[in-house]
């Protein structure tokens, strides 16, 4: 498989949690050292019913997380929400695809390398 070329290792797992369901857990480590965390919640049809995508920097800090987690009612896109670093409300968030999340991911490094 060919990476991108900000991304320097992908370790992927799928789990079958019941007839009907299951996960994807995943993890991403970009040249920076960096990583995002990953996980989707699918149904047999393999459609998203539950998501996190957590990035952190080389020091395991929090930079910013989407996930559902229908834990803040209050946002005006509940369930889907973002967590920022240093941020104690979350921002409402449109739900993200982990492709959307790698492409904000390679625009912030780009920003910090170059």
């Amino acid at each position: 498989m060919k990476l991108h070329p900000m991304v320097k290792d992908v370790n992927v797992e799928r789990r079958v949690v019941t007839g009907n369901r299951g996960y994807i857990r995943a993890s991403v480590t970009f040249v920076n050292d960096s990583q995002l965390w990953m996980r989707e919640f699918v149904d047999d049809r393999l459609r998203k019913i539950g998501y996190a995508y957590h990035y952190q920097n080389i020091d395991g800090k929090l930079l910013f997380r989407y996930d559902n987690a229908p834990h803040h009612a209050d946002a005006a896109s509940f369930p889907h929400h973002k967590h920022v670093s240093n941020k104690p409300t979350p921002n409402s968030a449109e739900e993200r695809t982990v492709i959307d999340v790698v492409g904000e991911i390679v625009k912030t490094i780009r920003k910090e390398l170059f």
